[in-house]
């Protein structure tokens, strides 16, 4: 009886260190892959500064920073944005030069949010009459993500004039439509901005904070 009892303690302290071993594999398994997952992902998540090259795919692996700067509210920041193009020199946007626009948020934003602000500066700017916007609204609503802080949304113009948008540098969507992309920068760049200073720090005219 008493062999019985000092096995089966035995047999307890075993299957205690046993199941020990097991969580502590587990958890470092997990850390590896998170840490794994975040370097993929480049300087976008968990840093306010950019890198020359920090995209990871296609044409965005090209371009080169042009400026950066922060957009806050009361305060509090919002996103912080860089413009990227082929030679770092913004040169506006017609032609048929690869430019890019990422921004890194620093605040919980739901995408119809994010859709209805930039009709809202369209308007502002008279972009496309109010049925188009209306529409291009409920279509960018379909398109971009929730985001958190961190996450990054980029709007790529190719040469051909298409638009591309990533998440977190990966591909969300190719549209097709020509003007589009130049309507969607020129919230940000178009000299009638409602953040000038922001779009002078974004073709390198300004400084960053």
């Amino acid at each position: 009886m008493k062999n019985q009892i000092k096995n089966d303690q035995t047999s307890s302290k075993t299957n205690f260190t046993v199941n020990i071993a097991i969580t502590y594999v587990a958890l470092f398994v997990v850390m590896m892959f998170g840490a794994g997952r975040y370097a993929n992902a480049g300087m976008s998540v968990g840093s306010k500064g950019v890198d020359d090259n920090h995209f990871a795919s296609d044409f965005l692996t090209t371009l080169t920073v042009v400026g950066q700067g922060e957009l806050s509210w009361l305060g509090f920041s919002v996103y912080r944005a860089s413009l990227w193009t082929k030679d770092g020199n913004f040169q506006g946007l017609e032609g048929n030069k690869p430019i890019a626009l990422e921004i890194i948020y620093q605040r919980n934003i739901e995408a119809a949010d994010l859709a209805e602000r930039t009709v809202e500066e369209w308007e502002r700017l008279g972009v496309f009459d109010g049925e188009k916007r209306d529409l291009w609204g409920k279509r960018l609503a379909k398109i971009w993500p929730d985001v958190k802080p961190q996450d990054s949304i980029t709007t790529l113009i190719t040469p051909d004039q298409r638009t591309r948008f990533y998440h977190n540098d990966k591909l969300l969507t190719v549209l097709n439509e020509p003007e589009f992309g130049r309507a969607l920068l020129s919230i940000w760049l178009d000299p009638a901005t409602s953040e000038p200073e922001l779009r002078e720090k974004l073709i390198g005219k300004g400084e960053d904070e």
